[in-house]
């Protein structure tokens, strides 16, 4: 989720859905792209169009991997229930896979289905775990979490699979 909040007459974007690495609230009134780098991935913030909308671009080993527009008309709940519900779906991504990212001051650890990757400012790192115990164990050591409240909350997950192939 993108929030677009206006304070000291500035408006500012504050990404709550991909939070860190982004610490504090990007001023949406730049002339440029702001870029934010973290690891593998580059977060790019175009400046506003003619329309006053801002797009921000995930771009991942020099490929954009998905992004936003982030549009400056206000919205009800009401005009995303049918995307809220959609993502509950039994085969939308959301519930078909699994993601902890966890984030300290200068590094990452994500869990990416059968994927751990940590990252850092200036690179990062790939390793293939090759059971769900794998996975298991290393949510327990790396976020720091019950053995079996883990295993709990995977219990109902369909056999995951690398994201890399």
């Amino acid at each position: 989720m993108a929030i677009q909040v206006r304070l000291g007459g500035r408006d500012l974007l504050v990404d709550v859905g991909y939070a860190a690495p982004f610490y504090e609230p990007i001023p949406l009134d730049l002339p440029a792209p702001f870029t934010i780098r973290f690891g593998r991935d580059t977060y790019v913030l175009q400046a506003r169009d003619a329309e006053g909308r801002s797009r921000l671009d995930l771009v991942r080993d020099g490929d954009r991997v998905h992004g936003y527009l982030l549009k400056p008309t206000p919205r009800t709940l009401g005009h995303f229930r049918r995307v809220i519900r959609a993502s509950y779906r039994g085969d939308a991504t959301f519930m078909r896979s699994l993601l902890l990212v966890r984030f300290l001051d200068e590094q990452s650890i994500t869990i990416l289905n059968r994927l751990r990757i940590d990252s850092g400012p200036d690179g990062f790192s790939l390793h293939e775990l090759p059971t769900m115990d794998h996975v298991v164990d290393e949510i327990v050591s790396a976020f720091d979490m019950e053995e079996e409240i883990v295993r709990a909350a995977v219990a109902g997950l369909p056999e995951l699979e690398s994201p890399y192939g």
